[in-house]
């Protein structure tokens, strides 16, 4: 677990997220499939998932400033019950900010 602590340290020095393929909804609007760089520790241990979350919300910022994308893709450790309900806590996060 330490080394795979270690190699997640260094890899968000130099990147912290990455995106996917995009899809089109119901031919009207382009969603993103985005991915933060996190190592299976984080969601592993529940003292990590507010961290987890923070770096989902800032992405999708990021992201809807640089591009307009509107629509994402967490992908299936993203969206665990236990980090965020399913992506409902990102929701809210998201509408809050």
């Amino acid at each position: 677990f330490l080394f795979c602590a270690m190699v997640g340290f260094f890899t968000r020095m130099f990147v912290s997220a990455y995106t996917c393929s995009r899809y089109m909804i119901n031919d009207r609007l382009i969603g993103r499939v985005i991915c933060i760089c996190r190592t299976p520790i984080d969601y592993i241990k529940p003292s990590r998932y507010r961290l987890v979350n923070k770096d989902i919300v800032k992405l999708i910022k990021d992201q809807n400033k640089a591009y307009g994308t509107k629509c994402f893709g967490l992908g299936n450790l993203n969206k665990m019950k236990q980090i965020n309900d399913g992506g409902k806590l990102i929701s809210e996060m998201v509408k809050a900010d």
